[in-house]
C-alpha cells in the first residue's frame, strides 16, 4: 500500500524493515536545470544499510517530479518518512539544514543526504521514463503551472503572504523552466513525447 504524507512532521503508519540494498534519491537519465551540485553540508552518499528501520525526512516540493520520484520508492520499499515542505522561494527550511538549495534532501537517521541515486531491489521495478519529461507536461501551460502551485495556499507552515508569493512566483519560474528543458532537448510536442516514453515501457 503507498503511504504519501504531505504535512510537516507526519509519519508513515507502516513500519517494515528495509528490505534489499537502496541508494536513497533521484536518479535521471538527463539532467535537469535545478540539480546538481554536491550538498555543501552533506555526509557521504548513501549506499547501503542493514535491515534495520532508518528515520527519514524528506524535504520537498510536493510538485517537484524529483520528489514524487524519491516518494515512490520509499512507499514501495514500505521506509516511514516524514515530509518537510519547502518554502520555493524564501527555502528556509533547507538554509536551517545544509547550504544545499535544491530539493529533494533527505535527513537519514540526523544526517543530510543527497537524493542524487536511486535504485530498487529489482530491476524490473525501475520506470525507464525521462524524468526530464515531467516539468514540461507539468507547467505546459501559465494555467497550469498555477495549478500545480495551489498547494502553496494549503501545505506547509507558511505565512498567507509567503503562499501568495509562492504560488506566483513558484508557478512563473517552473513555467520558464519549462520551456528551456522543451527547447534543451527538442520536444516538439511534450504529451505526445511522454506517451510515447511509456508506451514503449
Amino acid at each position: 500500500m503507498m503511504h504519501r504524507f504531505r504535512s510537516a512532521g507526519v509519519k508513515a503508519k507502516a513500519v517494515m524493515p528495509w528490505t534489499g540494498m537502496v541508494a536513497l534519491g533521484c536518479a535521471t537519465t538527463a539532467t535537469a536545470a535545478y540539480s546538481t551540485p554536491a550538498l555543501a553540508k552533506a555526509a557521504p552518499p548513501l549506499t547501503a544499510i542493514d535491515r534495520s528501520t532508518p528515520e527519514v525526512t524528506l524535504y520537498q516540493y510536493e510538485p517537484c517530479p524529483y520528489c514524487c520520484k524519491t516518494k515512490a520508492v520509499l512507499d514501495f520499499l514500505k521506509v516511514p518518512y516524514n515530509v518537510v515542505e519547502v518554502n520555493p522561494v524564501t527555502k528556509k527550511e533547507l538554509k536551517a539544514i545544509t547550504d544545499y538549495n535544491k530539493v529533494p534532501v533527505a535527513v537519514v537517521d540526523g544526517q543530510v543526504r543527497g537524493t542524487r541515486l536511486l535504485a530498487c531491489p529489482h530491476p524490473r521495478h525501475t520506470i525507464p521514463i525521462k524524468v526530464v519529461l515531467m516539468p514540461p507536461n507539468i507547467y505546459r501551460t501559465v494555467p497550469e503551472a498555477l495549478q500545480a502551485f495551489q498547494y502553496c495556499l494549503t501545505e506547509g507552515n507558511f505565512t498567507a503572504w509567503e503562499r501568495r508569493v509562492s504560488l506566483y512566483t513558484g508557478a512563473a519560474a517552473m513555467y520558464v523552466i519549462s520551456k528551456r528543458l522543451k527547447k534543451k532537448y527538442g520536444f516538439d510536442d511534450e504529451r505526445l513525447a511522454l506517451y510515447e516514453v511509456t508506451n514503449g515501457w
